[in-house]
This record gives structure tokens, C-alpha cells and sequence, in this order.
């Protein structure tokens, strides 16, 4: 089975950074200005830049914030 695996990001630059330094990725190519695919694991990862304050896909969910990161 292959997974993809979507993380929203508050901004796409730093966060292709991060995940290519912590986590030993590779940035396979930019899909829009918004969304990034790496690769260097089981699953394929996309980043999706979204804004703070923006509704989620997900039914009645919160707001996305970043205040953790």
C-alpha cells in the first residue's frame, strides 16, 4: 500500500527546508506556487502552503493555525 501524506504549511520555502534537513528529503518538484512533493521515504509527501485563519477541507474543523511550529 502507498500512502500519501499532506501537511499544511503556513509558508512552502521554509517548510521544503525543514523537511529536506531534518528529515533527509528530496524535493522532487513544485506542483503550483502553493505545493511542494518530496520523497526519500514509504510515502510520498506534499506540502501544502495555506494560510493561517483559513477553514481546513475537513467538516466543521477549526480554523488552521500554526502556533505550535
Amino acid at each position: 500500500m502507498h500512502l500519501l501524506v499532506n501537511i499544511d504549511v503556513p509558508e512552502l520555502g521554509p517548510a521544503v527546508d525543514f523537511y529536506r534537513d531534518a528529515l533527509g528529503l528530496t524535493l522532487d518538484r513544485f506542483l503550483d506556487d502553493d505545493v511542494a512533493e518530496l520523497s526519500g521515504t514509504s510515502s510520498r509527501l506534499y506540502l501544502l502552503q495555506n494560510a493561517a485563519d483559513t477553514p481546513s477541507s475537513s467538516p466543521g474543523s477549526m480554523p488552521r493555525h500554526y502556533r505550535r511550529h
